[in-house]
């Protein structure tokens, strides 16, 4: 976009979205097009993290949009409807890794902060992209597509953290046909893996949508209580989502 056009064109959309653009970290000029406006730094120390040691925190901004355990490898997608967890992150061995574990499913709406950050320090063992549909995410959808978090595109980060294997799923929605993440993706066929090996600390960015969509946490099992959370609650990035048991030996 030309810049003289900037402020008058994506000023309008930022002003029709919702978009609160005084925590933006720079002005609207700055944006060469409506994808950098719409995955927009903030300026910092806007995002305080909850820097207790058993903290796990929310990757994004947005709202609650389901938790709990995935039991007997189902998960909850709206009333009445449920996903298979191995489904979800495409990989057999850390569903079963994860089998029992403690999710919670984050919704980030148009207007919302749309970067990715860790939920915990630890380490990027890897990632992998799942090719799919791109399903609208929006409540009213999800609770009329069966499976809609399986069948749409998806990126997937197999994370190690000092409570054990947890995973962090980017799932795509309309117009969010462009993961990116810190590292790149994976060439190749679809779910093609990508080694990462890479240390993170918590509330680092690792990945930026371009349009509202969801982010699944899925915690092992036994290791994390979900926090004081309502559904549709707003949430923000670095608040505390659920809390974290340490294990006690290796290999626990």
């Amino acid at each position: 976009m030309p810049r003289p056009l900037r402020q008058p064109v994506f000023g309008s959309i930022a002003f029709r979205m919702g978009i609160d653009m005084g925590e933006a970290a720079g002005p609207v000029p700055e944006y060469r097009c409506f994808r950098e406006l719409f995955a927009r730094p903030l300026r910092d120390g806007l995002r305080p993290l909850d820097s207790a040691a058993d903290a796990v925190v929310s990757p994004v901004d947005g709202c609650v949009s389901g938790f709990g355990l995935a039991r007997q490898g189902g998960m909850i997608q709206a009333k009445g409807i449920d996903y298979p967890l191995a489904g979800l992150l495409a990989s057999p061995e850390l569903a079963a890794r994860l089998d029992g574990g403690t999710y919670v499913t984050l919704y980030l709406r148009p207007h919302d902060y749309h970067r990715i950050h860790s939920p915990m320090a630890g380490r990027v063992r890897s990632l992998w992209h799942v090719a799919g549909t791109l399903f609208p995410v929006q409540p009213s959808v999800v609770r009329g597509i069966r499976g809609l978090y399986v069948r749409n595109e998806r990126v997937v980060f197999d994370l190690e953290t000092p409570i054990g294997r947890a995973a962090m799923v980017c799932v795509a929605a309309a117009g969010v046909g462009n993961i990116t993440t810190s590292w790149g993706l994976p060439s190749g066929s679809n779910g093609a893996r990508m080694e990462v090996g890479a240390e993170v600390t918590k509330g680092q960015e690792m990945a930026r949508f371009n349009l509202g969509s969801t982010v699944i946490v899925v915690l092992p099992p036994g290791r994390a209580e979900i926090a004081p959370l309502t559904p549709g609650q707003e949430i923000r990035m670095g608040q505390r989502v659920a809390s974290a048991r340490a294990r006690t030996r290796e290999g626990d």
